[in-house]
This record gives C-alpha cells, sequence and structure tokens, in this order.
C-alpha cells in the first residue's frame, strides 16, 4: 500500500467514525468530512509536486549524460562486412558490438549492414573477434567453429557523426577496415552468381 493510499485509508476511517459518533448533530460531521477532504488534497498536491520534481531531475540528468557520452565518442557508423575469403564469416564483433556475418564468394561482399557502432574519441584500434562457418567436417563431427581476434587500427573518420565501416576479411586471417560514405561495390575473387 503506498503512502497516498495509506493516508486516504486512515483519513476515510476517521471520517467513517465521527459520521457514525455524531448522527446527532449532522452539521459536524459534514464539517470534519470537508477538513479531511481538504488534507487529503493537500497530500495529493505534495505528492503530486515531489514526483514532477523527480522526474524532472531524472529527464535532466539523462540529457545530460546522454550529451556527455556522445562527446566521447565518434558515430553512430552502419557496419558492413566483406568477405574475400573461401571460409563464411559465420560472426564478427567489433569491441563487442555485434556486427553481422558475412558469406563467402558473395559476388557483393556476403554481409549484411548492422547499426549501429560508436568508436571512442581516443580509439587507436578495434578489437576484433571472427567466428568462420562450419567446414564440413566440422559439421558432421559437431566440433566447434573455428575462431580467431585480432587488433586492426581504427581508419580515418572524416565525417565523425555517421557513415559506413567496411570491414574486409582477407585471407590468412587479415582484416582491414575503411570509411566510406556509401557502401562501395567490392570486387570478389571467385564469386559465384
Amino acid at each position: 500500500m503506498t503512502i497516498e493510499s495509506r493516508a486516504i485509508a486512515v483519513t476515510l476511517e476517521k471520517t467513517n467514525k465521527v459520521l457514525s459518533d455524531s448522527t446527532r448533530g449532522g452539521d459536524s460531521a459534514w464539517a470534519v468530512l470537508f477538513s479531511q477532504s481538504r488534507k487529503i488534497g493537500s497530500t495529493f498536491r505534495q505528492w503530486t509536486k515531489l514526483t514532477r520534481s523527480i522526474l524532472t531531475f531524472t529527464f535532466m540528468l539523462v540529457a545530460f549524460m546522454g550529451t556527455a557520452c556522445s562527446n566521447d565518442e565518434y558515430g553512430p557508423y552502419h557496419v558492413i562486412g566483406y568477405n574475400y575469403t573461401d571460409r563464411t564469416v559465420y560472426l564478427f564483433s567489433i569491441d563487442g558490438f555485434g556486427a553481422g556475418s558475412s558469406e563467402a564468394n558473395d559476388p557483393g561482399g556476403g554481409g549484411g549492414i548492422a547499426c549501429c557502432l560508436s568508436i571512442p574519441k581516443n580509439a587507436k584500434t578495434m578489437h576484433i573477434k571472427v567466428t568462420l562457418g562450419w567446414t564440413e567436417e566440422q559439421y558432421e563431427k559437431d566440433l566447434p567453429h573455428d575462431t580467431f581476434e585480432t587488433d586492426i587500427p581504427v581508419p580515418k573518420l572524416p565525417n565523425k557523426h555517421r557513415g559506413y565501416i567496411e570491414v574486409h576479411f582477407l585471407p590468412n586471417q587479415k582484416i582491414q577496415a575503411q570509411w566510406v560514405d556509401f557502401p562501395t561495390t567490392p570486387h570478389i575473387p571467385n564469386a559465384k552468381n
């Protein structure tokens, strides 16, 4: 039971007691009822003011924190993966951001677009974690996916607030990233139409 509910219940109990005790003097019972309803209204107004103050403070705090955080990062950027290898990139992440997958031998590069990556202003590198698709042998023997991790340089970011980060998966577990205004169309060797 909330404080408001408890105050209303106590007030109603007192009012019922006074009304039942003073059926002889009808005027005093109504006067008590009126004074009790004024107390309830006053308590409600106090709670309304307090709630409004708390909500205003919370909104201002969230707005300030959002502004402060946005000043520490670049972005948001869309991420797309281009796969130049013969193994599907089952999953990849950049500094913990789930950036999607990228099919092998796909003429368009094999990746979808994921949103939205933010890059800390002071970052010099990005940590990439890659999970490769199963080989036929891994699938048949129910073996785990092959994974590898590496750090790559943060690409030059001419636009600090939007654009695309293209992640290029090259042979021998090499990865490169670049910022572009709009996704490019890569030339994927051995692509199957």
